[in-house]
């Protein structure tokens, strides 16, 4: 399956993760689909696609050059994909996307509890809890932010 940057063409996608997955627990999400479509604020998505050009998930990666990480800033697979293997798909392509810059030594994501499965997708996939903060996002809600070691190397004391 193909995954590829986004386009203007994707924005019917785009605005049902922003507006239907985002928006009803972190508010207003304008400025989030800006960034996915324009690339500002160090953000570059993905989609991707089965052969008929149907989206069946999506990553949004904040690619910051003064960091030793690349953060996923969004991770969805759509209603109807999931337990199919998309998101295991999806994970290798951004692991392997993010070692081919060689200058990454982690993947960062950050997990409300509200979405334990998301938690434990991954932490199945060797992300490790590094910490967990209070409401930091969403009020009275715990946040996990996970990191996985790329082969690059570990971060530097």
């Amino acid at each position: 399956m193909p995954i590829l940057p986004v386009t203007e063409s994707d924005r019917k996608d785009l605005e049902f993760i922003a507006f239907n997955a985002l928006q009803p627990l972190y508010g207003d999400q304008s400025k989030t689909l800006s960034e996915w479509l324009t690339g500002d604020g160090f953000k570059k998505a993905f989609l991707m696609k089965d052969e008929e050009g149907n989206s069946k998930g999506f990553v949004s990666l904040k690619i910051d050059p003064s960091k030793d990480y690349v953060k996923i800033s969004t991770f969805f697979i759509f209603p109807g994909f999931r337990g199919t293997g998309v998101g295991k798909c999806l994970i290798a392509w951004v692991i392997t996307y993010v070692q081919n810059y060689n200058t990454y030594k982690y993947l960062k994501v950050t997990v409300s509890e509200d979405k334990p499965e998301a938690l434990a997708f991954f932490q199945k996939h060797l992300f490790q809890v590094v910490e967990q903060y209070e409401g930091k996002y969403l009020p009275g809600k715990t946040e996990f932010v996970l990191y996985k070691e790329l082969a690059n190397g570990p971060k530097s004391s």
